[in-house]
């Protein structure tokens, strides 16, 4: 191939004189050590761009791209050669083939040392490779039964399917990134590599580590147990679903007591008033003493007065309107039975502010307690203390009376009474405490919180 024609930038490119060049072959400027030139004779004509090394004139290797083409002239076969010179892109492409390769190296260092530091997780975690095979599980993960088998592959997993968790975790495989799924609930073998000893909730921690192959080289699973959290929401929703409830008898209960108060008041209250009215007109105008006429109206008395009482136990009258020291110190005064009791009620607040809520509480809780004292501790005297502070408002009631032994099984099976305060109390977060002490007397001691009274 003699006679050839260079032109100035391949006269630069090579080094060589235009005289020097236009006596060389071609095929003298191509590094031997590289063929891909002989393309050059068995295609007709080369459309695609040809990456080569090339020699210059001080036999210094270069990277070139060259495209040609066989064309006729004056009956002669002429080719043109159009080239490039790609040595700089060869060199940034095998710079960054190095640090690739630099950094694969560090993954998977990285990888192993991860691994050691896994070992002592007390989490269970697993390590994916980039086609979904799993490569390796702690010994936390084998404890608690996750342990895929050797033909495992994520992209089958029946616990991620039926979970519709698949296509986020196959993102974080092919994207890069993170996902955390919600809690999945398991039973001990319902899906293969699970084997849990007991029912379990999981939760599933995926994070990507980068390869020079692919943004998720290598994919680490966390699995966070969170059963026992989920049984403490769990049994958290229950008692606020039983408080709710509670609530919601409570006032229904204080509906039905205030409608039964005002019926007995409006129509029994009414014809004792109308007897003993009656009685009294026929003594005035009858002109003999008869005992028996008297006899009727002091039962007529008595009656009415026992019906104030039970009125006034069912649900006070203005109740809405009275404050809450008022409402104790009548219950004190009209109790029934507590002749022999010498009650005090030592407030250090007026208690205005009291939430109607809170109000009604309180009152049943006293309410309840003297029933429990007049009853069945024989005591002498009892004392009623309500106390607020800035954080909480503290209700103590104490007596002399034989004391409780919460050991004993009647004590237990016929304390309906304090169940009854206790629940109560739980309807404003109250903590509710009881000092029995055998021969000395019971103390209760409630302290609820201020917002919640208020």
């Amino acid at each position: 191939m003699a006679g050839t024609s260079f032109n100035s930038k391949a006269v630069e490119l090579f080094g060589y004189d235009r005289p020097e060049l236009a006596e060389m072959n071609i095929l003298n400027l191509m590094d031997e050590k590289d063929l891909s030139h002989e393309v050059i004779f068995s295609k007709t004509e080369g459309k695609e761009a040809v990456e080569s090394r090339a020699l210059k004139k001080d036999r210094s290797s270069i990277y070139i791209e060259y495209s040609y083409s066989r064309w006729s002239l004056n009956g002669t076969d002429v080719m043109t050669f159009i080239l490039s010179d790609i040595s700089k892109r060869k060199e940034a492409e095998e710079n960054l083939r190095r640090i690739q390769n630099e950094l694969e190296m560090r993954v998977n260092e990285r990888t192993m040392e991860l691994r050691s530091l896994i070992d002592l997780s007390v989490l269970p975690v697993r390590i994916f490779k980039e086609d979904g095979s799993c490569i390796y599980s702690n010994n936390a993960a084998v404890r608690l039964g996750i342990k895929p088998g050797r033909d495992y592959n994520i992209s089958g997993d029946l616990l991620f399917i039926k979970n519709n968790c698949l296509e986020k975790i196959d993102s974080v495989f092919k994207q890069g990134g993170v996902f955390t799924s919600r809690p999945v609930f398991i039973e001990p073998g319902e899906f293969p590599g699970y084997n849990t000893h007991c029912s379990a909730v999981l939760v599933f921690h995926f994070y990507s580590v980068a390869s020079s192959s692919s943004p998720a080289g290598r994919v680490v699973n966390l699995v966070e147990d969170v059963t026992e959290h989920y049984r403490a929401e769990k049994f958290n929703r229950d008692l606020e679903d039983q408080k709710n409830r509670s609530s919601f008898l409570v006032n229904e209960l204080e509906q039905e007591r205030s409608r039964i108060s005002k019926e007995l008041h409006d129509s029994i209250g009414q014809l004792l008033t109308a007897a003993k009215f009656n009685i009294e007109l026929f003594e005035k105008t009858s002109k003999e003493e008869n005992k028996y006429i008297s006899g009727t109206r002091e039962l007529l008395i008595k009656a009415g007065r026992e019906l104030r009482e039970v009125i006034f136990a069912l649900y006070p009258a203005n109740f809405e309107k009275s404050d809450i020291n008022f409402l104790i110190k009548t219950l004190i005064k009209e109790f029934p039975g507590n002749l022999a009791l010498d009650v005090k009620y030592i407030p250090n607040d007026d208690f205005h502010d009291l939430s109607a809520k809170a109000k009604i509480i309180i009152f049943r809780i006293v309410q309840e307690a003297l029933n429990n004292i007049i009853k069945h501790s024989g005591a002498k005297e009892a004392e009623i203390r309500m106390h607020r502070t800035e954080s909480c408002l503290n209700l103590t009631i104490k007596d002399d009376g034989i004391g409780l032994n919460i050991q004993d099984e009647n004590t237990r099976t016929n304390s309906y009474g304090l169940h009854n305060m206790k629940e109560r109390a739980a309807l404003l977060n109250g903590d509710f405490q009881i000092e029995p002490d055998l021969n000395r007397g019971t103390v209760i001691n409630i302290l609820f919180p201020a917002n919640e009274v208020l």
